[in-house]
């Protein structure tokens, strides 16, 4: 087993373990695949995998909306404490102009901040790592009752295909 504390030391995990096995296997040195090209070309498939992704949530929440392209409703309607029994609290602030969460003070600790895409209520949320920063794009979406925000549901599970949902606190959703 090899073992890492960092959300990408399984690249370098697989790099290492794929090199022991050519080692085991006596795979002559000529014969071997370059591993860390080749996690290295993977890595960039992902990414462009993610941003495909991220362009396909956009344009599919856009569809789904009622086409209100800009935000209008003020920030102060998202702010709030939210609940999940599994993440706990997130805290929805304003910083820098725009809404903010700040949960760096998890054993995986990252910041998020919201970009607008429709209907005052379809985000998308620019994940940065609290130790290695970047920028990993989620989907998160306001639930209104009224003119008020009662819920956020945050793609922040990769294994789930739907929304980690959070109640905001003083609100019976």
């Amino acid at each position: 087993m090899i073992v890492g504390n960092s959300d990408d030391a399984n690249n370098i995990a697989a790099i290492v373990y794929r090199e022991l096995i050519d080692d085991l296997l006596n795979v002559p040195e000529d014969e071997r695949p370059d591993w860390n090209r080749q996690s290295h070309e993977d890595g960039e498939h992902d990414a462009v995998r993610d941003k495909k992704r991220i362009d396909d949530l956009k344009v599919e929440m856009r569809n789904g909306g009622r086409g209100d392209l800009e935000q209008k409703m003020p920030f102060s309607a998202y702010t709030g404490r939210y609940w999940n029994a599994g993440y706990k609290w997130m805290d929805v602030d304003i910083k820098d102009d725009e809404l903010f969460i700040d949960a760096s003070d998890r054993s995986m600790g990252f910041y998020l901040t919201f970009e607008h895409i429709c209907d005052q209520t379809k985000y998308i949320a620019h994940q940065s790592d609290f130790v290695e920063g970047g920028d990993i794009q989620i989907g998160a979406e306001f639930v209104f009752e009224g003119e008020k925000v009662v819920r956020l549901g945050l793609e922040i599970d990769e294994d789930l295909d739907e929304m980690i949902w959070f109640d905001r606190e003083g609100s019976e959703a």
